[in-house]
């Protein structure tokens, strides 16, 4: 979708792969910023999440001050936006 400026991504999703979704949505548009959500504070995790094309993670349960901050930083550095 054109409008969107970031994403905010749940790795565990019911009917998708929330790895094979950020590949896809950074083949169709690589300068979107994606945020990884999960419940699993794992290195592991985080490693796959930067590996399938996400630019940033946080963990569940989200302190949204941190997310905040974390979106903010992609703020003005999307040209799409």
């Amino acid at each position: 979708h054109k409008d969107l400026s970031i994403v905010l991504l749940d790795i565990r999703l019911p009917d998708a792969d929330g790895y094979s979704l950020a590949m896809e949505f950074k083949r169709q548009r690589p300068t979107l910023p994606i945020i990884a959500q999960t419940a699993y504070a794992l290195q592991s995790e985080f490693n796959k999440s930067i590996e399938s094309g996400c630019d940033d993670y946080v963990t569940k349960p989200i302190d949204s001050n941190l997310l905040i901050q974390k979106m903010l930083k992609f703020i003005g550095k999307n040209p799409e936006r």
